[in-house]
């Protein structure tokens, strides 16, 4: 049974912990895993959500003494050095990733190093540190195909795309027996039974682009559409004067963070996502289980998710009258919610995350066998 060091730098409720603790979840309940196997480590312990939930399935997780990138990531390279040479390391951020590759570099490899890129875009300094230490990674696991052509993901010598999945399963439970559920959290917001509900969910950022979908909410001038936007963050103040400036309060809901927030996406009639750059979204992914038509920028892997979806629609990126117009035309060709609420995430699907674990856990097996080859060998 392979022996798994996951590093994040936080556990709060974006989309690479979200991805991290289902999959490590599906895993566990499925028996590829054992808990004691795994252990996550935390190098930004003021974002800590998921923390309980990891304990709760009796995953052992190690936070830093500090939130510093600097110092938490020399805890983490000390804590790597009083481990066995039978773990595989999993970096999720690229800062400790690099501190970790360094120290590889100087001082050899205990173990196999494998980065996951989720992102086309890091800072220069995150950058620069890439294109000196990636080559030292044995492997970088892209979420999509435009992460791995991204210059995110530069300088690694060997690089594999292995596409994400969600729980489809858990959604159709859900999905078959809430309608009255689903009917009551609309009605919450003021929507009628005649009127349509536009989710976005993403955290309150700028580079999620809320702004521009208020913009094409207003610019739609329909009473009967109304927006959610699940999430927060340091945007909430600005959206807000924006929602009242437009004269939109009442029609769009800033709905906060929510546990369960794929279910808020399950009970709209379009899922809307204008961001201006990405990987590869678990909220779309979620969308695209479910059957919901998306309205989205054309950014990262989102091209990649729309394969096949022929009422969902890309827009370009920071344009709110592309955005108005792809709402409009997918409006147009959609029944009401309530006939077609209980037919979502029926449908067959290449996102779910028993496939994604799989292939997943079958790379990490793979580098863990070279690795130890490798070791052989030199000795």
């Amino acid at each position: 049974m392979l022996k798994i060091i996951e590093v994040v730098r936080g556990l709060g409720l974006g989309g690479a912990e979200t991805l991290l603790f289902r999959r490590l979840k599906h895993s566990i309940e499925a028996g590829i895993l054992a808990p004691a196997d795994i252990t996550v480590i935390n190098t930004y312990p003021r974002q800590d959500y998921y923390e309980k939930q990891f304990r709760a399935l009796g995953v052992s997780v190690l936070n830093t003494k500090s939130n510093s990138r600097i110092l938490s990531s020399i805890e983490l390279v000390r804590y790597l050095g009083s481990q066995g040479k039978e773990a595989v390391l999993v970096a999720h951020s690229p800062f400790p990733a690099s501190i970790v590759k360094a120290q590889s570099a100087c001082r050899g490899a205990r173990f196999p190093i494998i980065e996951v890129a989720h992102s086309t875009q890091y800072s220069w300094l995150t950058l620069s540190l890439g294109l000196v230490w990636n080559r030292y990674a044995d492997l970088c696991i892209a979420v999509s195909d435009d992460v791995s052509r991204a210059v995110t993901t530069r300088g690694f010598r060997r690089k594999l795309v292995i596409l994400a999945g969600v729980d489809q399963a858990e959604m159709r439970l859900w999905v078959e027996g809430s309608l009255d559920v689903a009917l009551g959290m609309r009605e919450s917001l003021g929507v009628k039974s005649s009127q349509r509900l536009i989710v976005a969910v993403g955290s309150l950022v700028a580079l999620k682009g809320h702004r521009f979908l208020l913009d094409a909410v207003a610019e739609l001038r329909d009473s009967n559409i109304h927006a959610a936007i699940v999430g927060e963050g340091d945007e909430r103040a600005s959206l807000e004067q924006q929602i009242s400036r437009l004269g939109l309060v009442g029609r769009v809901h800033l709905l906060g963070r929510q546990a369960d927030a794929w279910q808020w996406a399950a009970v709209a009639d379009i899922i809307a996502h204008p961001s201006l750059y990405e990987g590869l979204p678990v909220a779309l992914m979620e969308a695209r289980v479910l059957g919901i038509p998306t309205v989205a920028s054309d950014v990262g892997g989102i091209a990649q998710l729309f394969d096949g979806a022929s009422a969902s629609r890309l827009t370009a990126p920071e344009s709110s009258a592309d955005l108005e117009r792809a709402i409009r035309e997918v409006l147009d060709d959609l029944p009401l919610f309530a006939e077609e609420f209980l037919t979502r995430a029926s449908g067959p699907t290449r996102w779910d995350i028993s496939r994604y674990s799989r292939e997943f856990y079958a790379a990490l097996a793979s580098e863990s066998i070279k690795f130890a080859s490798r070791s052989q060998d030199r000795n």
